[in-house]
């Protein structure tokens, strides 16, 4: 993503965006996050971590139900949340908070599950842009992709919106991403799912499968 980044002199984006960053996080939101000690914001950043295992885990589902007819439509809602982040990014040229507004509103407790996040950002994270957050995009787009390919085991889809609900709420307070991102990567898993709830690759083909003892069954992606 580096190769497709534009000048950034000035944090003009980012100073709106903290705007909503401080009345949230100072109105209350991050007493009551941290007014249990350091176990909310752990469960957070784990959260946070696992969005990388998200889609993996929604396809070893789809095996482990025998719908592996429905992975293309996962993974197009999947890809398609995912990827309308990444082609904004030259155009939105943005450090996170914890970059643009050094040492302000960062968790009180330093736990190993922050460090593990921090070393995955520093070494391995996108620093050309972080708006819309591809993380909320990537979590929320994998569950609604999976509440829409496996809608008789609605735990799985469930699952998913509450770690995602987690990760959008974890890369506010860990100062990952300002809250217009997490709004934003929110809208764009929603638009994805509009989009791949109407227009999959080989949808509307019928498509037949043997099964075990010969019989013929109609499957569709549909």
């Amino acid at each position: 993503m580096g190769w497709f980044a534009q000048p950034h002199f000035d944090h003009t984006l980012e100073t709106g965006w903290v705007a909503w960053d401080r009345a949230v996080l100072r109105g209350g939101a991050s007493a009551l996050i941290e007014s249990i000690g350091p176990i909310v914001p752990s469960i957070l950043e784990i959260s946070y971590a696992l969005v990388y295992a998200l889609a993996p885990l929604a396809v070893a589902m789809l095996y482990f139900y025998k719908r592996r007819e429905n992975v293309d439509e996962f993974m197009f809602i999947f890809a398609l949340g995912v990827l309308l982040c990444y082609v904004q990014f030259p155009f939105l040229p943005s450090d996170p908070p914890r970059v643009a507004f050094l040492g302000e509103d960062l968790p009180s407790y330093e736990t190993v599950f922050r460090r593990f996040n921090l070393w995955m950002l520093g070494n391995y994270g996108i620093h050309t842009s972080v708006f819309p957050s591809a993380h909320v995009a990537g979590a929320f787009a994998a569950a609604f992709g999976a509440s829409k390919t496996l809608p008789e085991h609605r735990w799985v889809g469930r699952a998913l919106f509450v770690i995602a609900s987690l990760i959008a709420i974890g890369t506010v307070y860990g100062r990952y991403h300002y809250l217009p991102d997490a709004v934003a990567g929110l809208a764009v898993a929603s638009i994805a799912y509009a989009v791949g709830s109407r227009q999959i690759p080989g949808c509307g083909k019928r498509l037949k499968r043997v099964g075990a003892r010969g019989l013929e069954h109609q499957t569709s992606c549909v």
